[in-house]
């Protein structure tokens, strides 16, 4: 009887040990359980905050690229404009009426001679370069100090203007490369009187 009272006691105190130690398991699983999905929503809330600052990072991004693009093309469009008023500008350039195609060339040559080169007309404004014309351009000229200037026989192949040559050297007065020369400088009043 004692070995079963002995045996029962062993059996009782195995059953409460393994009671305790099912407990404290439990108490360990469910601190663990609720470490992990402490974790788990830190996580969540990590992950859905940085998921925003990307979609916010990328909204911005494309918001800036579409600035950027309407800039882009707000520019293209006033580049081209500037373009066409040139255009305009040396298209008037041509058709000048005779009397200011003279006074315009004369001041050209007056302004771009050194003295003692020879003017080659282009062949739209040869008629420009008679002898009374050469003969007023001269006496500019000299005012001014400098050699006569001498008209080529033949003209140039240019749209409009004139060319002006001396030993091998040449100075291209075509309209186009006269405008061109001032476009630089005058693109940004253009542009001012233009879009303001």
């Amino acid at each position: 009887m004692k070995a079963d009272a002995i045996t029962a006691r062993i059996i009782e105190d195995a059953n409460l040990q393994a009671e305790r130690t099912l407990a404290e398991a439990r108490v360990k699983a469910e601190k663990m359980q609720a470490e992990f999905e402490a974790e788990l929503e830190k996580k969540q809330k990590d992950s859905e905050a940085q998921t925003e600052k990307q979609i916010s990072d990328m909204r911005d991004r494309m918001l800036r690229m579409a600035q950027l693009d309407q800039k882009k093309q707000m520019l293209a469009v006033k580049r081209e404009v500037i373009d066409m008023a040139f255009e305009d500008a040396l298209e008037r350039m041509y058709k000048m009426p005779a009397d200011k195609k003279r006074e315009y060339i004369k001041k050209l040559i007056i302004e771009s001679a050194e003295g003692g080169e020879m003017v080659i007309p282009s062949k739209p404004d040869e008629a420009v370069f008679d002898e009374g014309f050469m003969a007023q351009v001269n006496e500019a000229v000299q005012k001014a100090g400098k050699e006569p200037l001498k008209k080529s026989d033949a003209a140039r192949d240019i749209d409009g203007g004139f060319v002006l040559s001396k030993d091998g050297m040449e100075i291209n007065c075509a309209y186009k490369a006269v405008l061109g020369q001032y476009r630089s400088a005058l693109e940004a009043e253009a542009a001012a009187l233009i879009f303001n």
